[in-house]
């Protein structure tokens, strides 16, 4: 079956070791690997194996294509948008830059659900919600994989999508890379499960099973024939192909399931796995075949459907890469894209006395400070192809003051990594002596990360991490105008009882912001660009809060709903969807039509939404669900859809959401899927707190029992 290999600088040794029978795929995380050495690298194989199969070239693609080419911000940011097809437009680029740097398939995008935020990939995904991540999922997967024709991509513009980490990666105990999944069932086909469904319809290429074992029949995914090939397989109808996350399929003997590398293949091949990331274990599948352990119709199943996988990338009618493309990569156009993704994913948390946009003209000198503010290693994040010029904050906001005659000044102020304090007092000076004081702090990769060959990037404290609680709560007894900005890949804390939270006047977290996050930072601060991202989780209070009462926000209803913690609120610091903006957004006249609908009907959601403030804004209306009597116990509230507007000053639209009596089913008791007649609560405003309620009845003498592809 299909093998790959993680890149060496030198081909040849592969060319030595594969070169007679073959190689399935070559992951392109080499700097080293030219475009002119992939072609000679496949020509090899091609002119000199056997069968005269063609390399698939692979990159990761999370959110930059190719070396050299546009580093756009991480999914962490992209999803802050709300905008599925500004993501798509995103995806398509990505796509394209992958494809001209060599590669006929991503691993991308990482689809899981990610409500632990001490969790390290925590900036890879899209959120803590299934609807929201599942609306991205399928946007990233329509712009990488482009418009397919029976089965078949464009050969010169996109990649073949092998989406990850299937099933519950992001539900592993304490935020801890690879624990296992203690989930229910119920909880994977309600939660986890969703995006995976959502993309697998959409004609998605291919999955990677994650890393971790699912509770539900004790079995890791990489051997679970359950999930792979019942459900994913049998169930939903996948036809791509079921490649491995690194070493994995070797890694089932640390669950102690078996002893060899053999019997490790054995299981995964057997469970639906069809690619060997690593060929750390499938090799042995010649000696199981020949000791009658596995079966060639395995073997077959396997070889087909990663045969089929080159046929519909274009591996056979193209196999070499175009090299007179690769001043496309990173052109205008695509930064052009990047900055905007950017400045839109930036989410106003705190705006205290409307100090944000900071009005240039009144501003004499700018002091700028934190480890962040020139960090080009925090701003643009993990699974980075690198290359592209990044601009980070110090060189926009330094030259904008400059261009405005504005005394400028800048500090690091601190370290993230340590506690060391001796930088503090000259970042103290340069506030004490200036107008207003720019704080950019946040984490950094060696803190948010995946925990992978010896390193760590799980955390058990969301507080910033190093000096720079030390450095906020100095800069802010200066008494200068104080603005702080979060560059970061998770939510963070303000220590004790966020005490410190309740001081800063100004909050704006840009996340992984990529290589236009200096331009964006720099435009919201001064405002030619007014902020419109959205929280994609619960912010919680603190660590103690995550998995409790309210977060996830989408919690079920309990019997004693009242309870609350000692000496910390029950309530997030920020709800689920939040984001505040230069303007102010007025919710009214909610209608629901018709307010009784059969089980296979519709219902119509419409509301006005108006700018009552004084300046153009984008606001992202948001429908939430609930059911209010059910025969299980159900979720208090779960967003059903959302939309961005942009209104001008006074301006109104009325802003509508179809819902489909099917998209409110959910598993009986006995895990059948069925539409239950009843009464159901909606909700509509600018977060998971909206409270302009209204309600709507579905009505039947009975439950009707319906199929899953009818919930997508």
């Amino acid at each position: 079956p299909y093998s790959a290999l993680i890149p060496t600088t030198n081909p040849e040794e592969l060319i030595k070791t594969y070169g007679k029978i073959g190689l399935g795929a070559y992951y392109m995380s080499s700097f080293d690997f030219s475009l002119e050495k992939r072609n000679q690298f496949q020509e090899y194989f091609l002119n000199n194996t056997r069968l005269k199969i063609p390399v698939a070239f692979v990159q990761e693609a999370l959110h930059s294509g190719t070396a050299y080419g546009t580093i756009f911000p991480m999914p962490c940011a992209m999803s802050s948008t709300f905008d599925p097809d500004l993501i798509r437009r995103v995806h398509e680029i990505i796509g394209l830059e992958a494809r001209i740097g060599g590669a006929d398939r991503s691993f991308s995008p990482n689809i899981n659900i990610y409500s632990d935020p001490r969790f390290g990939r925590y900036q890879e995904g899209w959120g803590e919600d299934p609807f929201l991540t599942s609306t991205m999922a399928v946007a990233a997967v329509t712009g990488l994989q482009g418009n397919t024709t029976q089965g078949y991509y464009n050969f010169t513009d996109n990649v073949i999508s092998v989406s990850k980490h299937c099933c519950a990666y992001g539900a592993n105990r304490a935020g801890q890379d690879g624990s296992a999944a203690d989930v229910s069932e119920r909880t994977l086909r309600e939660i986890y499960f969703k995006p995976f469904q959502a993309v697998i319809k959409a004609g998605v290429g291919g999955i990677m099973p994650s890393h971790n074992e699912i509770s539900v029949n004790g079995l890791p995914s990489h051997g679970n024939h359950w999930l792979l090939t019942e459900v994913l397989r049998n169930e939903w109808g996948f036809t791509g192909v079921f490649s491995s996350d690194y070493g994995d399929i070797a890694g089932l003997a640390g669950y102690h399931l078996t002893p060899t590398n053999e019997g490790a293949a054995v299981l995964s091949v057997t469970a639906g796995v069809d690619m060997d990331l690593g060929a750390s274990a499938f090799p042995s599948l010649v000696q199981a075949v020949n000791s009658g352990k596995v079966s060639m119709q395995t073997i077959d199943r396997a070889a087909g459907y990663s045969l089929y996988s080159k046929f519909a990338g274009g591996n056979f009618d193209h196999p070499f890469a175009d090299t007179s493309r690769t001043k496309i990569l990173d052109n205008p156009v695509h930064r052009n894209l990047a900055r905007l993704v950017s400045e839109q994913s930036i989410v106003l948390l705190k705006n205290t006395n409307n100090v944000l946009p900071l009005d240039i003209s009144s501003i004499k000198s700018i002091a700028l400070i934190g480890p962040n503010s020139n960090s080009t290693e925090s701003q643009i994040g993990g699974y980075t192809n690198e290359g592209a010029r990044v601009i980070t904050p110090l060189e926009t906001i330094q030259n904008f003051a400059k261009s405005n005659s504005v005394s400028f000044k800048y500090a690091q102020g601190c370290n993230i990594m340590n506690n060391d304090a001796s930088l503090i007092p000259e970042a103290v000076s340069i506030a004490s002596a200036s107008d207003v004081a720019i704080v950019i702090v946040g984490d950094n990769q060696a803190t948010c990360q995946e925990a992978w060959g010896g390193r760590s990037g799980d955390r058990t404290s969301l507080d910033l991490p190093g000096g720079q609680l030390d450095l906020i709560e100095a800069i802010l007894q200066t008494g200068t105008k104080t603005i702080i900005v979060l560059i970061n890949g998770r939510p963070a804390t303000f220590g004790h009882n966020n005490t410190l939270l309740e001081k800063i006047p100004a909050l704006l977290v840009a996340w992984r912001p990529g290589e236009e996050g200096g331009s964006a930072i720099s435009n919201v601060i001064f405002g030619s660009a007014v902020p419109s991202g959205k929280l994609i989780s619960s912010w919680p209070w603190s660590v103690g809060q995550i998995g409790g009462p309210s977060q996830p926000y989408y919690v079920k209803y309990r019997q004693y709903d009242g309870r609350t913690y000692t000496f910390e609120p029950h309530i997030p610091l920020f709800p689920f969807g939040f984001g505040l903006s230069y303007t102010t957004f007025r919710y009214s006249n909610l209608k629901i039509n018709p307010t009784t609908i059969p089980t296979n009907g519709i219902v119509t959601i419409s509301v006005t939404v108006q700018n009552v403030g004084q300046r153009t804004g984008a606001e992202v209306v948001q429908l939430y669900v609930s059911d209010v009597i059910a025969s299980v116990v159900r979720y208090k509230k779960q967003l059903f859809g959302f939309k961005k507007v942009t209104l001008n000053p006074s301006q109104s639209q009325i802003v509508s959401f179809d819902v489909r009596a099917s998209d409110l089913a959910f598993y009986d008791s006995y895990m059948n899927l069925i539409v239950e007649p009843g009464e159901f609560n909606c909700f509509v405003g600018g977060d998971s707190s909206a409270d302009l309620q209204g309600s709507f009845f579905v009505a039947s003498n009975k439950v009707t029992e319906i199929s899953e592809n009818l919930i997508l």
